[in-house]
Protein backbone atom coordinates (compact mmCIF):
# COMPACT_ATOMS: atom_id res chain seq x y z
CA UNK A 1 0.00 0.00 0.00
CA UNK A 2 0.82 3.83 -0.91
CA UNK A 3 0.66 6.33 1.09
CA UNK A 4 1.02 9.60 -0.48
CA UNK A 5 0.14 13.19 1.44
CA UNK A 6 -0.22 16.48 -0.33
CA UNK A 7 1.19 19.65 1.34
CA UNK A 8 0.34 23.35 0.27
CA UNK A 9 3.72 24.49 1.52
CA UNK A 10 6.44 22.41 1.40
CA UNK A 11 9.04 23.18 4.25
CA UNK A 12 12.94 23.28 3.55
CA UNK A 13 13.18 20.16 6.30
CA UNK A 14 11.20 18.23 4.13
CA UNK A 15 12.67 18.58 0.64
CA UNK A 16 16.00 17.31 2.10
CA UNK A 17 13.85 14.28 3.88
CA UNK A 18 12.23 13.95 0.38
CA UNK A 19 16.12 13.86 -1.34
CA UNK A 20 17.38 11.45 1.69
CA UNK A 21 15.17 9.12 0.90
CA UNK A 22 15.19 9.36 -2.84
CA UNK A 23 18.66 8.81 -2.89
CA UNK A 24 19.67 6.21 -0.33
CA UNK A 25 19.02 3.20 -1.65
CA UNK A 26 20.71 4.13 -4.99
CA UNK A 27 24.35 2.66 -5.33
CA UNK A 28 26.82 5.33 -6.63
CA UNK A 29 28.94 4.09 -9.63
CA UNK A 30 32.63 3.27 -7.69
CA UNK A 31 35.52 5.47 -10.17
CA UNK A 32 39.36 4.19 -10.80
CA UNK A 33 41.54 3.19 -7.56
CA UNK A 34 44.98 3.97 -9.48
CA UNK A 35 48.01 1.53 -8.38
CA UNK A 36 51.25 0.65 -10.01
CA UNK A 37 54.73 -1.33 -9.55
CA UNK A 38 57.84 -1.02 -11.17
CA UNK A 39 61.13 -3.59 -11.48
CA UNK A 40 63.45 -2.64 -11.04
CA UNK A 41 63.28 0.72 -8.90
CA UNK A 42 67.32 1.17 -8.42
CA UNK A 43 70.32 0.50 -10.36
CA UNK A 44 73.42 2.11 -12.38
CA UNK A 45 72.43 4.25 -15.46
CA UNK A 46 70.90 3.57 -17.80
CA UNK A 47 68.41 1.69 -15.88
CA UNK A 48 65.71 0.18 -18.17
CA UNK A 49 62.47 -0.08 -15.70
CA UNK A 50 59.33 -2.12 -16.60
CA UNK A 51 56.16 -0.59 -14.80
CA UNK A 52 52.99 -2.27 -14.60
CA UNK A 53 49.58 -0.40 -14.21
CA UNK A 54 47.48 -2.53 -11.28
CA UNK A 55 44.85 0.16 -10.92
CA UNK A 56 41.14 -1.25 -10.50
CA UNK A 57 39.17 0.39 -12.78
CA UNK A 58 35.50 0.20 -10.55
CA UNK A 59 32.66 0.36 -12.72
CA UNK A 60 33.25 1.36 -16.21
CA UNK A 61 36.84 0.54 -18.38
CA UNK A 62 40.22 2.49 -18.01
CA UNK A 63 40.40 4.60 -20.86
CA UNK A 64 43.33 6.68 -20.56
CA UNK A 65 46.95 6.27 -18.59
CA UNK A 66 49.00 8.89 -18.18
CA UNK A 67 52.34 7.85 -16.83
CA UNK A 68 55.09 10.67 -15.63
CA UNK A 69 58.50 9.43 -14.83
CA UNK A 70 59.72 12.43 -12.68
CA UNK A 71 63.20 12.79 -15.67
CA UNK A 72 60.84 14.95 -17.75
CA UNK A 73 59.86 11.89 -20.04
CA UNK A 74 55.99 10.68 -19.86
CA UNK A 75 53.63 7.90 -21.58
CA UNK A 76 50.17 6.77 -22.30
CA UNK A 77 50.60 3.00 -22.51
CA UNK A 78 49.26 0.75 -19.67
CA UNK A 79 52.43 -0.95 -18.92
CA UNK A 80 55.63 1.34 -20.21
CA UNK A 81 59.12 0.30 -20.28
CA UNK A 82 61.33 3.85 -19.64
CA UNK A 83 64.87 4.03 -19.48
CA UNK A 84 66.51 6.57 -16.64
CA UNK A 85 70.25 7.97 -18.32
CA UNK A 86 70.80 10.28 -15.05
CA UNK A 87 71.93 9.83 -11.46
CA UNK A 88 69.41 10.94 -9.22
CA UNK A 89 65.90 10.02 -7.22
CA UNK A 90 62.31 10.46 -9.24
CA UNK A 91 59.20 10.46 -7.91
CA UNK A 92 56.84 8.73 -10.59
CA UNK A 93 52.96 9.73 -10.93
CA UNK A 94 50.08 7.75 -12.43
CA UNK A 95 46.58 9.12 -13.45
CA UNK A 96 43.92 6.64 -14.30
CA UNK A 97 40.84 7.84 -16.41
CA UNK A 98 37.35 6.46 -16.58
CA UNK A 99 33.72 7.77 -17.95
CA UNK A 100 33.31 8.34 -14.30
CA UNK A 101 36.17 9.92 -13.53
CA UNK A 102 40.19 9.50 -12.59
CA UNK A 103 42.66 8.86 -9.88
CA UNK A 104 46.41 9.37 -9.20
CA UNK A 105 49.07 7.98 -7.19
CA UNK A 106 52.66 9.49 -6.93
CA UNK A 107 55.41 7.56 -5.47
CA UNK A 108 57.98 10.41 -3.90
CA UNK A 109 62.04 8.94 -4.67
CA UNK A 110 60.54 5.62 -6.07
CA UNK A 111 63.08 5.30 -8.98
CA UNK A 112 66.65 5.73 -8.12
CA UNK A 113 69.99 5.84 -9.83
CA UNK A 114 73.05 5.76 -8.15
CA UNK A 115 76.10 4.78 -10.70
CA UNK A 116 78.06 6.22 -13.35
CA UNK A 117 78.30 4.34 -16.65
CA UNK A 118 76.89 4.48 -20.26
CA UNK A 119 75.39 0.82 -20.38
CA UNK A 120 78.20 -1.23 -21.77
CA UNK A 121 77.00 -4.39 -23.94
CA UNK A 122 74.11 -3.24 -26.28
CA UNK A 123 74.76 -6.57 -27.97
CA UNK A 124 77.66 -5.71 -30.17
CA UNK A 125 79.02 -8.81 -27.75
CA UNK A 126 80.00 -10.89 -30.93
CA UNK A 127 81.15 -13.91 -29.10
CA UNK A 128 83.51 -12.07 -26.57
CA UNK A 129 85.26 -14.09 -24.25
CA UNK A 130 84.09 -17.32 -25.69
CA UNK A 131 83.90 -19.15 -22.36
CA UNK A 132 87.91 -19.87 -22.14
CA UNK A 133 87.11 -20.97 -18.58
CA UNK A 134 90.52 -19.71 -17.41
CA UNK A 135 89.77 -20.60 -13.32
CA UNK A 136 87.80 -17.63 -12.77
CA UNK A 137 84.17 -19.47 -11.35
CA UNK A 138 82.94 -22.94 -11.44
CA UNK A 139 82.19 -24.11 -15.08
CA UNK A 140 82.55 -27.24 -16.27
CA UNK A 141 81.43 -29.48 -19.48
CA UNK A 142 81.01 -32.96 -19.81
CA UNK A 143 80.07 -35.22 -23.32
CA UNK A 144 78.15 -38.29 -23.24
CA UNK A 145 78.60 -40.62 -26.48
CA UNK A 146 75.81 -41.65 -28.50
CA UNK A 147 72.99 -39.12 -27.16
CA UNK A 148 71.42 -36.18 -27.93
CA UNK A 149 69.77 -33.85 -25.30
CA UNK A 150 66.65 -31.74 -25.86
CA UNK A 151 66.17 -30.66 -22.45
CA UNK A 152 67.79 -29.85 -19.11
CA UNK A 153 67.07 -28.94 -15.57
CA UNK A 154 67.95 -28.80 -12.25
CA UNK A 155 67.02 -31.11 -9.28
CA UNK A 156 65.64 -30.64 -6.04
CA UNK A 157 68.86 -32.20 -4.57
CA UNK A 158 70.88 -30.11 -6.74
CA UNK A 159 71.86 -32.12 -9.55
CA UNK A 160 70.49 -32.02 -13.02
CA UNK A 161 68.15 -34.32 -14.92
CA UNK A 162 68.27 -34.81 -18.75
CA UNK A 163 66.09 -35.45 -21.48
CA UNK A 164 66.67 -36.63 -25.04
CA UNK A 165 67.30 -39.77 -27.06
CA UNK A 166 69.71 -42.48 -27.66
CA UNK A 167 70.85 -44.52 -29.86
CA UNK A 168 71.94 -48.02 -28.28
CA UNK A 169 75.12 -49.82 -29.85
CA UNK A 170 74.27 -52.15 -32.32
CA UNK A 171 70.47 -51.23 -32.79
CA UNK A 172 68.86 -50.02 -35.83
CA UNK A 173 66.48 -47.12 -33.72
CA UNK A 174 66.65 -45.18 -30.75
CA UNK A 175 64.89 -44.74 -27.61
CA UNK A 176 63.78 -42.18 -25.59
CA UNK A 177 66.52 -41.65 -23.12
CA UNK A 178 66.79 -39.71 -18.92
CA UNK A 179 70.02 -39.26 -17.36
CA UNK A 180 70.62 -38.06 -13.73
CA UNK A 181 73.78 -36.23 -12.75
CA UNK A 182 75.23 -34.39 -9.72
CA UNK A 183 76.05 -31.03 -9.52
CA UNK A 184 79.28 -31.46 -10.84
CA UNK A 185 77.88 -33.31 -14.10
CA UNK A 186 79.03 -36.67 -13.06
CA UNK A 187 75.87 -39.30 -14.11
CA UNK A 188 74.83 -40.72 -11.70
CA UNK A 189 72.06 -42.73 -13.13
CA UNK A 190 70.41 -43.53 -17.01
CA UNK A 191 67.36 -44.46 -18.60
CA UNK A 192 66.26 -45.96 -21.62
CA UNK A 193 62.45 -45.81 -23.01
CA UNK A 194 60.95 -47.49 -26.23
CA UNK A 195 60.19 -50.77 -28.73
CA UNK A 196 60.21 -50.85 -31.95
CA UNK A 197 59.83 -47.56 -33.20
CA UNK A 198 61.84 -44.64 -32.86
CA UNK A 199 61.88 -42.99 -29.59
CA UNK A 200 62.80 -39.17 -28.21
CA UNK A 201 62.09 -36.93 -25.39
CA UNK A 202 61.65 -33.25 -26.16
CA UNK A 203 60.77 -32.08 -22.24
CA UNK A 204 61.01 -33.03 -18.70
CA UNK A 205 60.19 -31.67 -15.58
CA UNK A 206 60.90 -32.98 -11.47
CA UNK A 207 57.35 -34.06 -10.00
CA UNK A 208 56.57 -33.18 -6.52
CA UNK A 209 56.75 -36.57 -6.12
CA UNK A 210 60.52 -36.61 -5.90
CA UNK A 211 59.97 -38.72 -9.49
CA UNK A 212 60.66 -37.47 -13.16
CA UNK A 213 58.15 -36.95 -16.96
CA UNK A 214 59.11 -36.92 -19.90
CA UNK A 215 57.21 -36.30 -22.91
CA UNK A 216 57.82 -36.65 -26.83
CA UNK A 217 57.24 -38.79 -29.25
CA UNK A 218 57.08 -42.55 -30.06
CA UNK A 219 56.90 -43.41 -33.93
CA UNK A 220 53.61 -41.32 -35.20
CA UNK A 221 52.06 -40.92 -31.58
CA UNK A 222 52.95 -38.82 -28.16
CA UNK A 223 55.04 -40.79 -25.76
CA UNK A 224 54.52 -40.10 -22.36
CA UNK A 225 57.24 -41.81 -19.26
CA UNK A 226 56.56 -41.20 -15.42
CA UNK A 227 59.61 -42.38 -13.89
CA UNK A 228 60.76 -42.61 -9.72
CA UNK A 229 63.54 -40.42 -8.47
CA UNK A 230 65.54 -43.29 -9.27
CA UNK A 231 64.54 -43.39 -13.06
CA UNK A 232 63.06 -46.31 -12.51
CA UNK A 233 59.50 -47.04 -14.99
CA UNK A 234 56.30 -45.82 -13.00
CA UNK A 235 53.95 -45.68 -16.41
CA UNK A 236 54.29 -44.89 -20.11
CA UNK A 237 51.35 -43.73 -21.99
CA UNK A 238 50.96 -43.24 -25.91
CA UNK A 239 48.20 -40.66 -26.77
CA UNK A 240 47.24 -39.50 -30.04
CA UNK A 241 44.35 -39.01 -32.76
CA UNK A 242 45.09 -40.53 -36.06
CA UNK A 243 47.21 -38.07 -36.93
CA UNK A 244 51.13 -37.93 -36.91
CA UNK A 245 51.07 -36.43 -33.01
CA UNK A 246 53.59 -35.52 -31.25
CA UNK A 247 54.59 -33.48 -27.47
CA UNK A 248 56.85 -30.50 -27.44
CA UNK A 249 56.36 -29.72 -24.09
CA UNK A 250 55.10 -31.10 -21.03
CA UNK A 251 54.33 -29.50 -17.21
CA UNK A 252 53.17 -30.67 -13.87
CA UNK A 253 49.80 -28.17 -13.22
CA UNK A 254 48.68 -26.97 -9.53
CA UNK A 255 46.02 -29.43 -9.56
CA UNK A 256 48.71 -32.48 -10.21
CA UNK A 257 47.92 -33.34 -13.09
CA UNK A 258 49.87 -32.57 -16.79
CA UNK A 259 49.42 -29.88 -19.22
CA UNK A 260 51.12 -31.33 -22.63
CA UNK A 261 51.64 -29.30 -25.98
CA UNK A 262 52.50 -30.44 -29.17
CA UNK A 263 51.49 -30.39 -32.98
CA UNK A 264 49.04 -32.88 -34.77
CA UNK A 265 50.49 -33.27 -38.36
CA UNK A 266 48.09 -35.08 -41.01
CA UNK A 267 49.38 -38.04 -42.33
CA UNK A 268 50.25 -36.44 -46.05
CA UNK A 269 51.85 -33.52 -44.25
CA UNK A 270 49.79 -31.01 -46.18
CA UNK A 271 48.27 -29.64 -42.31
CA UNK A 272 49.65 -29.27 -38.67
CA UNK A 273 47.46 -28.08 -35.71
CA UNK A 274 48.23 -27.20 -32.16
CA UNK A 275 47.82 -29.57 -30.04
CA UNK A 276 46.68 -29.15 -25.84
CA UNK A 277 45.99 -32.38 -23.68
CA UNK A 278 45.50 -32.00 -19.90
CA UNK A 279 45.77 -35.27 -18.04
CA UNK A 280 45.25 -36.55 -14.37
CA UNK A 281 48.58 -37.47 -12.25
CA UNK A 282 48.49 -40.94 -14.10
CA UNK A 283 48.39 -39.92 -18.00
CA UNK A 284 44.68 -40.30 -18.20
CA UNK A 285 43.49 -37.76 -20.66
CA UNK A 286 41.07 -35.03 -18.95
CA UNK A 287 40.61 -33.17 -22.09
CA UNK A 288 42.36 -32.28 -25.42
CA UNK A 289 41.67 -29.22 -27.79
CA UNK A 290 42.91 -28.75 -31.19
CA UNK A 291 43.63 -24.89 -31.26
CA UNK A 292 44.95 -23.87 -34.63
CA UNK A 293 43.30 -23.05 -38.00
CA UNK A 294 45.21 -26.30 -39.51
CA UNK A 295 47.85 -25.00 -41.62
CA UNK A 296 51.08 -25.94 -40.43
CA UNK A 297 51.25 -24.50 -37.33
CA UNK A 298 53.24 -25.51 -34.18
CA UNK A 299 53.60 -24.96 -30.82
CA UNK A 300 56.79 -25.28 -28.66
CA UNK A 301 56.63 -25.05 -24.79
CA UNK A 302 53.12 -24.87 -22.93
CA UNK A 303 53.13 -23.35 -18.80
CA UNK A 304 50.43 -23.02 -16.36
CA UNK A 305 50.18 -19.23 -15.99
CA UNK A 306 49.28 -17.26 -12.40
CA UNK A 307 45.60 -17.25 -13.41
CA UNK A 308 45.46 -21.26 -13.51
CA UNK A 309 45.34 -21.15 -17.55
CA UNK A 310 48.16 -22.07 -20.56
CA UNK A 311 50.10 -20.07 -22.58
CA UNK A 312 51.68 -21.25 -25.30
CA UNK A 313 54.45 -20.67 -28.00
CA UNK A 314 55.69 -21.26 -31.29
CA UNK A 315 55.28 -20.70 -34.77
CA UNK A 316 51.97 -20.49 -37.75
CA UNK A 317 51.27 -19.38 -41.33
CA UNK A 318 47.96 -19.66 -40.92
CA UNK A 319 47.62 -15.48 -41.14
CA UNK A 320 49.18 -13.15 -44.18
CA UNK A 321 51.34 -11.06 -41.69
CA UNK A 322 54.85 -13.12 -43.37
CA UNK A 323 55.52 -16.49 -44.68
CA UNK A 324 55.74 -17.78 -40.57
CA UNK A 325 55.12 -15.56 -37.66
CA UNK A 326 55.68 -15.89 -33.63
CA UNK A 327 52.40 -17.46 -32.28
CA UNK A 328 51.41 -16.76 -28.96
CA UNK A 329 48.19 -18.04 -27.44
CA UNK A 330 46.35 -18.26 -24.04
CA UNK A 331 43.91 -19.92 -22.61
CA UNK A 332 41.78 -20.58 -19.76
CA UNK A 333 41.94 -23.81 -17.24
CA UNK A 334 39.81 -25.94 -19.41
CA UNK A 335 42.21 -25.26 -22.58
CA UNK A 336 39.43 -23.03 -24.42
CA UNK A 337 41.28 -19.81 -26.41
CA UNK A 338 41.22 -16.31 -24.67
CA UNK A 339 43.14 -14.78 -27.29
CA UNK A 340 45.84 -15.32 -29.51
CA UNK A 341 48.56 -13.40 -31.00
CA UNK A 342 51.28 -13.12 -34.01
CA UNK A 343 54.98 -11.12 -34.14
CA UNK A 344 57.30 -11.07 -37.13
CA UNK A 345 57.92 -9.11 -40.18
CA UNK A 346 57.70 -10.43 -44.25
CA UNK A 347 59.96 -13.41 -43.49
CA UNK A 348 59.82 -15.86 -41.78
CA UNK A 349 59.99 -15.94 -37.87
CA UNK A 350 59.19 -18.50 -35.05
CA UNK A 351 59.34 -18.67 -31.08
CA UNK A 352 60.72 -22.23 -29.61
CA UNK A 353 60.39 -20.83 -25.98
CA UNK A 354 57.90 -18.97 -24.01
CA UNK A 355 57.23 -17.89 -20.02
CA UNK A 356 55.50 -15.52 -18.11
CA UNK A 357 57.22 -13.11 -16.11
CA UNK A 358 57.59 -11.53 -12.84
CA UNK A 359 55.07 -8.78 -14.26
CA UNK A 360 52.43 -11.69 -15.51
CA UNK A 361 53.67 -10.78 -19.21
CA UNK A 362 55.16 -12.90 -21.45
CA UNK A 363 58.74 -13.85 -23.08
CA UNK A 364 59.23 -15.33 -26.51
CA UNK A 365 62.19 -16.26 -28.03
CA UNK A 366 63.37 -18.07 -31.52
CA UNK A 367 64.03 -16.72 -34.42
CA UNK A 368 63.66 -13.94 -37.37
CA UNK A 369 64.39 -13.66 -40.77
CA UNK A 370 62.69 -10.55 -41.02
CA UNK A 371 64.82 -8.22 -38.20
CA UNK A 372 68.33 -8.12 -37.36
CA UNK A 373 71.93 -8.26 -38.75
CA UNK A 374 71.24 -10.64 -41.92
CA UNK A 375 70.03 -13.81 -42.24
CA UNK A 376 68.24 -15.23 -39.43
CA UNK A 377 68.95 -13.97 -35.46
CA UNK A 378 68.08 -14.35 -32.41
CA UNK A 379 64.62 -12.75 -31.68
CA UNK A 380 63.53 -12.02 -28.42
CA UNK A 381 60.00 -10.45 -27.93
CA UNK A 382 58.88 -9.04 -24.49
CA UNK A 383 55.22 -8.68 -24.42
CA UNK A 384 52.50 -7.22 -21.34
CA UNK A 385 50.07 -10.15 -19.79
CA UNK A 386 46.71 -9.60 -22.63
CA UNK A 387 49.87 -10.43 -24.80
CA UNK A 388 50.06 -6.99 -26.65
CA UNK A 389 53.83 -6.38 -27.97
CA UNK A 390 55.56 -4.30 -25.74
CA UNK A 391 59.35 -4.51 -27.26
CA UNK A 392 61.78 -6.71 -29.23
CA UNK A 393 65.34 -7.47 -29.56
CA UNK A 394 67.52 -9.53 -32.28
CA UNK A 395 71.16 -11.19 -31.49
CA UNK A 396 73.25 -12.57 -33.89
CA UNK A 397 75.32 -11.90 -37.27
CA UNK A 398 74.91 -12.39 -40.69
CA UNK A 399 74.64 -15.93 -40.69
CA UNK A 400 72.23 -17.72 -38.76
CA UNK A 401 71.45 -17.48 -35.46
CA UNK A 402 68.90 -19.39 -33.28
CA UNK A 403 68.02 -19.21 -29.50
CA UNK A 404 65.90 -22.57 -28.61
CA UNK A 405 65.57 -21.53 -24.82
CA UNK A 406 64.83 -18.67 -22.74
CA UNK A 407 64.42 -17.83 -19.22
CA UNK A 408 63.77 -14.87 -17.00
CA UNK A 409 66.57 -14.45 -14.33
CA UNK A 410 66.66 -13.38 -10.72
CA UNK A 411 67.86 -9.96 -11.70
CA UNK A 412 64.75 -9.97 -14.04
CA UNK A 413 66.85 -9.95 -17.42
CA UNK A 414 66.55 -13.05 -19.82
CA UNK A 415 69.24 -15.54 -20.18
CA UNK A 416 68.63 -17.10 -23.85
CA UNK A 417 70.46 -20.40 -25.31
CA UNK A 418 70.86 -21.47 -28.62
CA UNK A 419 72.97 -21.48 -31.58
CA UNK A 420 74.97 -19.49 -34.02
CA UNK A 421 77.21 -19.57 -37.18
CA UNK A 422 77.88 -15.96 -37.28
CA UNK A 423 80.37 -16.42 -33.95
CA UNK A 424 83.10 -19.13 -32.50
CA UNK A 425 85.29 -21.49 -33.72
CA UNK A 426 83.23 -23.86 -36.30
CA UNK A 427 80.35 -25.01 -38.33
CA UNK A 428 78.08 -23.57 -35.40
CA UNK A 429 78.50 -23.09 -32.35
CA UNK A 430 76.31 -22.84 -28.69
CA UNK A 431 75.53 -19.50 -28.62
CA UNK A 432 74.40 -18.12 -24.56
CA UNK A 433 73.25 -14.55 -24.42
CA UNK A 434 72.66 -12.84 -20.63
CA UNK A 435 69.83 -9.41 -21.22
CA UNK A 436 68.80 -6.97 -18.88
CA UNK A 437 65.05 -6.52 -17.95
CA UNK A 438 64.48 -4.15 -21.54
CA UNK A 439 66.14 -7.24 -23.58
CA UNK A 440 69.87 -5.90 -24.27
CA UNK A 441 72.81 -7.86 -23.97
CA UNK A 442 74.71 -7.62 -21.19
CA UNK A 443 77.37 -10.65 -22.31
CA UNK A 444 77.50 -13.21 -25.05
CA UNK A 445 78.87 -16.60 -24.74
CA UNK A 446 79.99 -19.31 -26.86
CA UNK A 447 81.17 -22.78 -26.43
CA UNK A 448 82.04 -25.79 -29.55
CA UNK A 449 84.35 -26.97 -31.64
CA UNK A 450 85.10 -27.25 -35.45
CA UNK A 451 82.56 -28.70 -36.00
CA UNK A 452 78.60 -28.88 -35.34
CA UNK A 453 77.09 -27.94 -31.39
CA UNK A 454 74.19 -26.39 -30.22
CA UNK A 455 72.02 -26.10 -27.12
CA UNK A 456 68.57 -26.86 -26.98
CA UNK A 457 67.82 -26.00 -23.22
CA UNK A 458 69.20 -23.09 -20.81
CA UNK A 459 68.16 -23.05 -17.21
CA UNK A 460 69.15 -20.40 -14.24
CA UNK A 461 71.14 -22.45 -11.59
CA UNK A 462 70.93 -22.17 -7.64
CA UNK A 463 74.18 -20.68 -7.41
CA UNK A 464 73.28 -17.89 -9.97
CA UNK A 465 75.05 -19.81 -13.11
CA UNK A 466 73.77 -21.27 -15.88
CA UNK A 467 73.33 -25.02 -16.96
CA UNK A 468 72.79 -25.78 -20.75
CA UNK A 469 72.08 -29.06 -22.69
CA UNK A 470 72.22 -29.95 -26.20
CA UNK A 471 74.61 -32.06 -28.74
CA UNK A 472 77.98 -31.40 -30.42
CA UNK A 473 79.67 -33.36 -33.53
CA UNK A 474 83.47 -32.49 -31.80
CA UNK A 475 83.30 -36.35 -31.74
CA UNK A 476 80.69 -38.39 -33.30
CA UNK A 477 77.25 -37.45 -31.71
CA UNK A 478 77.46 -36.51 -28.14
CA UNK A 479 75.18 -35.18 -25.78
CA UNK A 480 76.56 -31.67 -24.62
CA UNK A 481 76.23 -30.38 -21.13
CA UNK A 482 77.62 -27.24 -20.02
CA UNK A 483 77.70 -25.32 -16.39
CA UNK A 484 78.60 -22.23 -16.40
CA UNK A 485 79.41 -19.39 -13.77
CA UNK A 486 77.01 -16.39 -13.20
CA UNK A 487 79.09 -14.28 -15.57
CA UNK A 488 78.85 -17.11 -18.33
CA UNK A 489 82.47 -19.08 -17.89
CA UNK A 490 83.04 -22.44 -18.58
CA UNK A 491 85.65 -24.23 -20.71
CA UNK A 492 85.43 -23.12 -23.96
CA UNK A 493 85.65 -26.56 -26.18
CA UNK A 494 83.85 -30.04 -25.95
CA UNK A 495 86.21 -32.11 -23.26
CA UNK A 496 86.72 -36.46 -24.42
CA UNK A 497 83.51 -37.64 -23.77
CA UNK A 498 82.55 -40.15 -21.36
Amino acid sequence: MNIINIYQTKPAWLLAVLLIVRFAGCPVAEGPTVHFTAEPTSGDPPLTVQFTDGSTPGAAPITAWEWSFGDGDASNKQHPVHTYTGVGRYAVSLTVTTSLGSDTETKEDYIATTGGGEGEGEGEGEGEGEGEGEGEGEGWARVFEGALAHCVKETSDGGFIVAGYAEPSGATDQDMYLMKTNATGTRTWDAAFGGDDDETAYWVEETSDGGFVAAGQSGLDIYIVKTDSAGSLAWDRILGSANVDVARCIRETSDGGLIIAGQSLSLYGQQARIYLIKTDSIGTPDWDRMLSMGDLDRVYCVEETSDAGFVLGGQTVSYDEGQADVYLAKTDASGNLDWEKVFGGEEWDSAYCVQETSDYGFILAGETQSFGAGGYDVYLVKTDVRGDFLWQQTFGGEQQDVANSVQQTGDNGFVLAGYTYSFGSGSADVYLVKTDAAGRAGWEKTFGSEKTDAANSVAQTQDGGYILAGHTRAFGDGLYLIKTDAAGSAPGTPPEPE
